[in-house]
């Protein structure tokens, strides 16, 4: 009913993964660091997926968490250079410090309805992250949720987050020359 940690960490032949229905949880780190990792099929059996379950898959292309998931940790999947598509839970109710750092392919992310808190750096050095669209629910953005070196064009902003931006939230979004706010 579980892979525990690190199971397959560091695998270098790993190329895919189709994990069982039944299975349960995926503990912390149980594919890290599987460079060579570039789909994984995870059943709609998973409620939990520990933190870096799946940091620093480098050639880690679509990652599904199903909506089954009802507990996710941190960091979990930092690093993944070449994730270019990434849907999350509905159930998910924060995005945690460095949560898809370094996804350097990742374009688009769609924050489902639910999330309340997006922590500074969640999307930390990616470069090619061009739309956000952050959820009616939120309460709380960060900072340094998108930093300098983004190409961030969009942020899909509903009117009910708007007025919860804190100040310097405020000020910082405002900075970035390619951004555009897009009431829904």
């Amino acid at each position: 009913k579980k892979l525990c940690s690190r199971a397959f960490a560091g695998c270098q032949s790993l190329v895919r993964v189709v994990l069982p229905m039944g299975l349960e949880e995926i503990h912390s780190e149980v594919f890290a660091n599987c460079i060579t990792l570039k789909e994984i099929h995870i059943p709609d059996s998973v409620k939990k997926i520990g933190r870096r379950a799946f940091a620093n898959c480098k050639s880690l292309v679509v990652l599904t968490i199903p909506e089954t998931v009802e507990e996710m940790g941190d960091c979990v999947a930092t690093s993944c250079e070449k994730l270019e598509k990434l849907t999350l839970p509905s159930c998910m109710r924060s995005l945690t410090v460095y949560e898809f750092s370094s996804c350097k392919a990742l374009k688009e992310i769609i924050v489902p309805e639910g999330v309340e808190y997006i922590a500074s750096s969640a999307f930390y050095y990616c470069p090619s992250l061009e739309r956000i669209v952050i959820p009616s629910t939120l309460k709380k953005l960060e900072a340094d949720v998108i930093e300098q070196y983004s190409k961030v064009k969009e942020i899909v902003i509903p009117d009910e987050v708007v007025n919860i931006l804190e100040p310097k939230t405020a000020k910082k979004l405002l900075t970035l020359d390619s951004l555009i706010y897009a009431y829904l």
